[in-house]
């Protein structure tokens, strides 16, 4: 039972940087846009969004979350509990259908609009095995496979060119991308992107079919020597019509390098607040710990429908993928015993805006 635990804070301590907002702890340095022109089938014209404050929307919405993980136990078992009901492989999809919707009001600035995304999952189902044997919804209820799918709930401040202003009440610098986050592009970890606006940040020029441009951020995570880089590609690759709605194709493909996270000074420091809790003249020492999670160079694709003319999404498919590794070892005078998780995520999300469209 600890392991499963161990396993669980492992998948949330990831999906909380995959999920993170903050900006006021980081510095970063945001490479400026960049546009390339091949050959423009037509007259160039100005993409942009037309959210009116008092609308409201909702896109139809499936998710695919393929979780492989496979966990091996070296040295003492017992060191870290119980491991008859805890899984040495998992590999399963979970399905889920539901809406996202967005409701629309006035900005705090001219020209902005505050977005506020909620979901309604109507239906979570899982497929797959848990150590060569059928996987199940109580698999999934009980912790044995991680729920990584969240519902997602955010308010975010948008320009017109769908660029963010702020998330959740939190300013998001002039200069910075990816909603001031770096590990923002990581979405498809826990929800998919669905707590995202669906569509890009455009430039504030007009694009034509063929026309391309490239967003970057490199940004220092607090605390460490390392950073992350992101960096997401956007071509206008062409025409077509949805429900009648004259729409341009945008695909897109997006890459974040990899980060080692070092929890190991954090869980040292609690082991040893609790040791000093114990009974007075107790001579016990705390454990030692080693604790890494490792982020694998993930990677994004997907491809946007966009219509020009009313300014919003009409469909969406976008694939995530995430690679993680976990290391984790306690010394100890009760034994010694290490153990080792290698985690691989792929999200597929595919949504089409309601029949209804927007309405007041």
């Amino acid at each position: 039972m600890r392991t499963r635990i161990l396993i669980t804070a492992f998948a949330l301590a990831v999906a909380g940087c995959s999920g993170s907002t903050a900006t006021t702890d980081a510095t970063g340095t945001t490479a400026p846009a960049t546009t390339t022109t091949t050959e423009p089938a037509a007259e160039p014209v100005l993409f942009a969004y037309s959210y009116a404050a008092g609308e409201s929307f909702s896109y139809d919405i499936s998710l695919d979350q393929h979780l492989t993980m496979d966990m091996s136990v070296e040295g003492d078992p017992g060191i870290f509990g119980d491991q008859e009901d805890t899984p040495s492989n998992i590999d399963v999809h979970t399905s889920v259908s539901g809406s996202v919707n967005y409701d629309l009001s006035d900005g705090p600035q001219p020209d902005t609009t505050t977005l506020h995304i909620s979901g309604v999952f109507d239906n979570v189902s899982i497929d797959g095995t848990v150590d060569g044997q059928p996987a199940t919804d109580e698999d999934l209820q009980s912790g044995t496979v991680p729920d990584l799918v969240e519902v997602p709930e955010t308010t975010i401040v948008l320009d017109k060119y769908g660029r963010p202003i702020s998330v959740d009440d939190t300013t998001v610098p002039t200069d910075s991308t990816f909603f001031g986050d770096p590990f923002s592009m990581l979405g498809g970890f826990s929800s998919g992107g669905l707590d995202q606006p669906f569509g890009p940040e455009f430039p504030d020029h007009p694009l034509a079919v063929g026309d391309s441009w490239t967003e970057e951020l490199s940004q220092d995570i607090p605390d460490s020597d390392q950073a992350v880089s992101t960096s997401v590609t956007y071509t206008v690759t062409g025409t077509d019509s949805i429900d009648g709605h004259d729409v341009f194709t945008i695909d897109f493909s997006a890459n974040a390098s990899g980060v080692d996270i070092d929890l190991g000074e954090m869980f040292q420091a609690l082991l040893e607040g609790f040791a000093s809790m114990g009974d007075e003249g107790s001579t016990q020492e705390a454990p030692s710990i080693e604790f890494t999670v490792s982020l694998g160079e993930s990677s994004g694709m997907g491809t946007y429908w966009f219509d020009q003319e009313a300014g919003i999404v009409r469909k969406v498919q976008q694939t995530y993928q995430v690679p993680m590794t976990m290391h984790m070892a306690i010394d100890s005078t009760e034994g010694s015993g290490s153990t080792d998780v290698q985690m691989s995520v792929e999200s597929t999300v595919e949504a089409t805006l309601g029949t209804g469209g927007a309405s007041s």
